[in-house]
Parts: C-alpha cells; sequence; structure tokens
C-alpha cells in the first residue's frame, strides 16, 4: 500500500508544484525538479515515468520523453532557458518483502521505520548533510554520480520518501520520533494542516513538499499524486544509534 501526498511552495498555486511521484507495484520514483530551470516539472515527470517502465534510469529516454512534454509556443521568457541543462533531483525505489533497493541522484531521501525506530536513512543520515547545491540529473551535459545501495526488510517495515525539505526536517528532528506524525497523516487535508504549521513556526524550508508512506508487506497497484489536490492519500487497492547505513 501507498500513501502519498504533495503541497506545492505556494498551496493556491498547486500547478507550479515542481515535484512528481509515480509508483506501481513494488516500485516507487520521487523527483524534485530545480525551481530556477525551464518545465523543470516535467523532466521531474519524465524521469519518474521513465523509471517505472523498467527499474532503470535512461537519461535520454527521459529527455526525449521532457522534450515531448515541453508546450509549443515555448514562451518567450523561458526560450532562453531552455538553451540550458533542467535540473532535478530523482529517488527511484524497488522493493519486496525482504530487500529494499535504491537509486538516487541528489536531495531525495528514502527512510525505513521498525518499531518506531528510524532503523535505514539514504543518501542523507544527518540535517546537517543537506547542501544548498546538491547534485541534480541534468537534461543534458555531464552526469552526477548514481548512488545505489540495498536494505534488508523485516516484517512491519514501513517507508518513507521524501523530498528534501521534509527529509531535512526529519533527521533534525529525530530525537523525537517525528516519523509518527507523519505515519498518522491520513487524507490530503490532514497533510496539507501538518506542512502549513510547520512553515508557519519556520521549522520547514518553504518548498514544493513531497512524501509517500509505502508498507512493502502489502499489495499496491500503479497511482501518482495529484498536484490539484494539493496533497493526496492514496492506498490502492530515532534514536542515533539505531540507524543503519
Amino acid at each position: 500500500m501507498v500513501r502519498a501526498f504533495t503541497l506545492a511552495k505556494d498551496p493556491l498555486a498547486p500547478e507550479a508544484n515542481e515535484d512528481a511521484l509515480l509508483w506501481a507495484e513494488g516500485r516507487l520514483a520521487l523527483a524534485d525538479g530545480a525551481s530556477s530551470d525551464a518545465f523543470s516539472g516535467l523532466w521531474a515527470q519524465a524521469l519518474c515515468q521513465a523509471f517505472l517502465t523498467d527499474g532503470t534510469l535512461e537519461r535520454d529516454v527521459a529527455a526525449t520523453a521532457w522534450r515531448a512534454m515541453i508546450p509549443s509556443p515555448v514562451p518567450w521568457f523561458l526560450a532562453d532557458k531552455l538553451r540550458h541543462a533542467t535540473h532535478s533531483s530523482f529517488l527511484g525505489l524497488e522493493w519486496d518483502p525482504t530487500t529494499l533497493r535504491v537509486q538516487v541522484i541528489g536531495d531525495a531521501c528514502v527512510f525505513v521505520i521498525r518499531d518506531d525506530l528510524l532503523v535505514f536513512a539514504f543518501p542523507y543520515t544527518r540535517a546537517e548533510d543537506f547542501s544548498t547545491y546538491p547534485a541534480l540529473l541534468p537534461t543534458q551535459g555531464p552526469l552526477p554520480e548514481l548512488c545505489h545501495t540495498e536494505f534488508a526488510l523485516q516484517s512491519g517495515d514501513t517507508i518513507l520518501a521524501a523530498t528534501d525539505a521534509l527529509a531535512a526536517w526529519l533527521l533534525h528532528e529525530r530525537e523525537h520520533q517525528p516519523w509518527g506524525s507523519l505515519l498518522a497523516l491520513q487524507n490530503a487535508g490532514d497533510f496539507q494542516r501538518f506542512i502549513m504549521a510547520l512553515r508557519t513556526a519556520r521549522r520547514l524550508a518553504l518548498d514544493d513538499t513531497t512524501l509517500a508512506v509505502v508498507a512493502p508487506s502489502t499489495r499496491e497497484s500503479s497511482g501518482a499524486v495529484p498536484h490539484e489536490a494539493s496533497g493526496e492519500s492514496s492506498a490502492a487497492s530515532a534514536p542515533e544509534d539505531a540507524l543503519d547505513g
């Protein structure tokens, strides 16, 4: 089962949300387009779609799909930007009941919660690991390193996947086991109220914010988090010494 939520930087402009989240059975992709680039939300979508096809990340395939998504004619104020690369972070997950496999470029993160403890975090394990200029996947030019890892799952584990602002908050607050609040979210309204409260208190960076909650021991069909709803719940049918990885 996958529960998925997203909230744009400006909740009144969900169409400007540059995050993308797609999943199919045993596979999930999360990407966060760079806000300063042209059509970066479409690039995030193309990356997620490419990964869901076969579990690999072929940039040329994604870039071809991205170019086909770009509206014509291109608005004049974006035409110059298109001469340069567009960038996005990328997180790809595959799982079965015993193993989680991860591919990542950039600062979207995956976590595993077991018995209310954070037992796995990747690629970052501390809030201080986040950078203003993370490595991102471009539509053209040199490719950054794609990081891979695996983690042994146990029955009852829960996987969380989050874009950078929420991931940084979780790691900053982990002594207070903040994942309990995330696991309790049931619908779009819950998520929007929770994120807006953190933003108002200046405890969360003002950014597009996306979260997926995965129960890997259950079956799920395909899905996507809709931006128009400003967050959606979909169910298709720690302590530092506890950190591993």
